[in-house]
Protein backbone atom coordinates (compact mmCIF):
# COMPACT_ATOMS: atom_id res chain seq x y z
CA UNK A 1 0.00 0.00 0.00
CA UNK A 2 1.35 3.31 -1.02
CA UNK A 3 1.00 6.57 1.30
CA UNK A 4 -0.11 9.69 -0.21
CA UNK A 5 2.75 12.44 0.56
CA UNK A 6 0.18 14.61 2.79
CA UNK A 7 -0.71 11.38 5.13
CA UNK A 8 3.12 10.21 4.66
CA UNK A 9 3.95 13.97 6.00
CA UNK A 10 1.40 13.58 8.81
CA UNK A 11 2.46 10.43 10.15
CA UNK A 12 6.43 11.44 10.18
CA UNK A 13 4.74 14.63 12.28
CA UNK A 14 2.82 12.61 14.63
CA UNK A 15 5.78 10.34 15.53
CA UNK A 16 7.92 13.62 15.94
CA UNK A 17 5.76 15.10 17.84
CA UNK A 18 5.31 11.90 20.26
CA UNK A 19 8.98 11.59 20.67
CA UNK A 20 9.06 15.34 21.34
CA UNK A 21 6.49 14.82 24.07
CA UNK A 22 8.74 11.76 25.67
CA UNK A 23 11.62 13.68 25.48
CA UNK A 24 10.06 16.81 27.42
CA UNK A 25 9.26 14.01 29.88
CA UNK A 26 12.50 12.56 30.73
CA UNK A 27 14.29 16.07 31.17
CA UNK A 28 11.26 16.66 33.80
CA UNK A 29 8.69 19.05 31.96
CA UNK A 30 5.09 17.69 32.31
CA UNK A 31 4.28 15.40 34.99
CA UNK A 32 7.08 14.42 37.30
CA UNK A 33 8.28 10.76 37.42
CA UNK A 34 8.62 9.17 40.74
CA UNK A 35 11.09 6.65 39.69
CA UNK A 36 13.43 9.85 38.85
CA UNK A 37 13.03 11.65 42.46
CA UNK A 38 15.87 11.26 45.58
CA UNK A 39 15.12 10.26 48.39
CA UNK A 40 16.60 12.92 50.27
CA UNK A 41 18.42 16.68 49.55
CA UNK A 42 21.55 14.56 49.49
CA UNK A 43 22.64 11.38 48.49
CA UNK A 44 20.55 9.80 45.92
CA UNK A 45 17.92 6.75 47.73
CA UNK A 46 18.98 3.64 47.69
CA UNK A 47 16.23 0.88 46.89
CA UNK A 48 12.69 1.16 48.13
CA UNK A 49 9.84 3.07 47.63
CA UNK A 50 10.10 6.74 45.98
CA UNK A 51 9.04 9.30 48.84
CA UNK A 52 5.86 11.38 48.79
CA UNK A 53 5.78 14.18 46.47
CA UNK A 54 6.33 17.14 49.14
CA UNK A 55 6.89 19.74 46.53
CA UNK A 56 4.11 22.46 45.33
CA UNK A 57 2.63 23.54 42.18
CA UNK A 58 4.50 27.07 43.36
CA UNK A 59 7.54 25.26 44.25
CA UNK A 60 7.18 23.61 40.22
CA UNK A 61 6.26 27.15 38.76
CA UNK A 62 9.55 28.37 40.55
CA UNK A 63 11.71 25.65 39.57
CA UNK A 64 10.34 25.61 35.65
CA UNK A 65 11.20 29.79 35.76
CA UNK A 66 14.83 29.32 37.20
CA UNK A 67 15.12 26.49 34.26
CA UNK A 68 13.99 29.01 31.85
CA UNK A 69 16.03 31.80 33.07
CA UNK A 70 19.75 30.03 33.52
CA UNK A 71 19.41 27.51 30.84
CA UNK A 72 21.55 28.64 28.25
CA UNK A 73 21.98 25.89 25.62
CA UNK A 74 18.16 25.21 26.16
CA UNK A 75 18.68 21.50 26.81
CA UNK A 76 16.27 21.61 29.63
CA UNK A 77 19.04 21.05 32.58
CA UNK A 78 21.55 22.79 34.46
CA UNK A 79 25.15 21.98 33.20
CA UNK A 80 27.91 22.87 35.30
CA UNK A 81 28.46 25.76 32.95
CA UNK A 82 25.42 27.61 33.59
CA UNK A 83 26.10 27.39 37.26
CA UNK A 84 28.31 29.58 38.25
CA UNK A 85 25.07 32.49 37.18
CA UNK A 86 23.15 30.83 40.04
CA UNK A 87 23.06 32.47 43.36
CA UNK A 88 23.53 29.97 46.61
CA UNK A 89 25.09 26.49 46.15
CA UNK A 90 23.64 24.99 42.89
CA UNK A 91 25.79 21.95 43.86
CA UNK A 92 23.15 20.98 46.37
CA UNK A 93 20.58 20.54 43.99
CA UNK A 94 22.56 17.98 41.84
CA UNK A 95 21.41 14.95 44.12
CA UNK A 96 22.91 12.36 42.26
CA UNK A 97 26.17 14.49 41.15
CA UNK A 98 26.20 13.47 38.03
CA UNK A 99 27.05 17.31 36.98
CA UNK A 100 23.69 18.34 35.44
CA UNK A 101 20.69 19.64 37.46
CA UNK A 102 17.21 17.94 36.25
CA UNK A 103 13.89 19.85 36.53
CA UNK A 104 12.83 16.97 39.43
CA UNK A 105 16.23 17.97 41.14
CA UNK A 106 15.71 21.69 40.95
CA UNK A 107 12.30 21.55 42.20
CA UNK A 108 13.51 18.80 45.17
CA UNK A 109 15.82 22.19 46.16
CA UNK A 110 13.40 24.75 45.60
CA UNK A 111 10.66 22.41 47.97
CA UNK A 112 13.49 22.04 50.58
CA UNK A 113 14.62 26.11 51.06
CA UNK A 114 11.04 26.80 51.19
CA UNK A 115 10.60 24.21 54.19
CA UNK A 116 13.45 25.71 55.82
CA UNK A 117 12.73 29.05 55.40
CA UNK A 118 9.03 27.88 56.80
CA UNK A 119 10.90 26.10 60.11
CA UNK A 120 13.13 29.20 60.25
CA UNK A 121 10.32 32.09 60.41
CA UNK A 122 8.02 29.85 62.80
CA UNK A 123 11.20 29.72 65.40
CA UNK A 124 10.99 25.88 65.88
CA UNK A 125 14.47 24.92 64.80
CA UNK A 126 16.13 22.77 67.13
CA UNK A 127 18.83 24.71 68.53
CA UNK A 128 16.50 27.46 69.26
CA UNK A 129 14.12 25.30 71.43
CA UNK A 130 13.39 26.48 74.92
CA UNK A 131 12.56 25.02 78.08
CA UNK A 132 8.68 25.47 79.45
CA UNK A 133 9.21 22.83 82.63
CA UNK A 134 7.79 24.02 85.92
CA UNK A 135 9.87 24.02 88.68
CA UNK A 136 9.11 21.57 91.49
CA UNK A 137 7.35 22.26 95.13
CA UNK A 138 10.74 21.22 97.08
CA UNK A 139 12.71 24.08 93.67
CA UNK A 140 10.28 26.80 94.73
CA UNK A 141 11.17 27.03 98.33
CA UNK A 142 12.90 29.96 99.95
CA UNK A 143 16.51 29.86 101.41
CA UNK A 144 16.59 30.32 105.04
CA UNK A 145 14.07 27.39 105.68
CA UNK A 146 15.13 25.11 109.08
CA UNK A 147 16.27 21.62 107.84
CA UNK A 148 13.94 19.71 109.45
CA UNK A 149 11.25 20.95 107.11
CA UNK A 150 13.32 19.45 103.81
CA UNK A 151 13.72 16.29 105.90
CA UNK A 152 10.17 15.71 106.79
CA UNK A 153 8.75 16.66 103.48
CA UNK A 154 8.56 13.20 102.10
CA UNK A 155 6.63 13.75 98.91
CA UNK A 156 8.52 16.97 97.71
CA UNK A 157 5.46 19.03 97.62
CA UNK A 158 6.35 22.02 99.82
CA UNK A 159 4.95 21.36 102.65
CA UNK A 160 4.80 19.08 105.51
CA UNK A 161 1.44 16.99 106.51
CA UNK A 162 0.75 15.29 110.35
CA UNK A 163 1.48 12.04 108.32
CA UNK A 164 4.84 13.19 107.11
CA UNK A 165 5.79 14.68 110.74
CA UNK A 166 5.98 11.46 112.91
CA UNK A 167 4.84 8.30 112.64
CA UNK A 168 4.33 7.59 115.99
CA UNK A 169 2.74 10.38 118.30
CA UNK A 170 3.05 11.09 122.19
CA UNK A 171 1.95 14.46 123.87
CA UNK A 172 5.98 16.27 123.26
CA UNK A 173 5.49 15.22 119.18
CA UNK A 174 1.89 16.72 119.16
CA UNK A 175 3.15 19.81 121.27
CA UNK A 176 5.51 19.88 118.69
CA UNK A 177 3.37 19.88 115.46
CA UNK A 178 1.11 22.27 116.76
CA UNK A 179 3.34 24.85 117.69
CA UNK A 180 4.44 24.71 114.42
CA UNK A 181 1.27 24.56 112.62
CA UNK A 182 -0.07 28.04 113.62
CA UNK A 183 -3.85 27.94 111.78
CA UNK A 184 -4.57 24.39 112.74
CA UNK A 185 -5.30 22.85 109.56
CA UNK A 186 -3.03 19.83 109.56
CA UNK A 187 -0.05 21.02 107.41
CA UNK A 188 3.02 22.79 108.53
CA UNK A 189 3.23 25.34 105.05
CA UNK A 190 6.83 27.27 104.12
CA UNK A 191 5.54 30.50 105.58
CA UNK A 192 4.22 28.67 109.17
CA UNK A 193 7.88 26.77 108.80
CA UNK A 194 9.50 30.69 108.63
CA UNK A 195 7.60 32.42 111.14
CA UNK A 196 8.17 29.47 114.21
CA UNK A 197 12.28 29.98 113.44
CA UNK A 198 13.73 32.09 116.17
Amino acid sequence: MMLRPAALLLACLAASLAVAAEKENQLGFGKPRRAERSASFGAPKRGGDAPADRSSDRDRDYARGLLTKYDANRDRTLDKGEWSQISGNPEQADSNGDGRITFDELVARVSQKRREKEVTQSGALPSDRRSYRLKTAVEKLPEGLPSWFAQRDANGDGQVAMHEWSRSWNSSTVRDFVSKDTDGDGIVTVAEATASTP
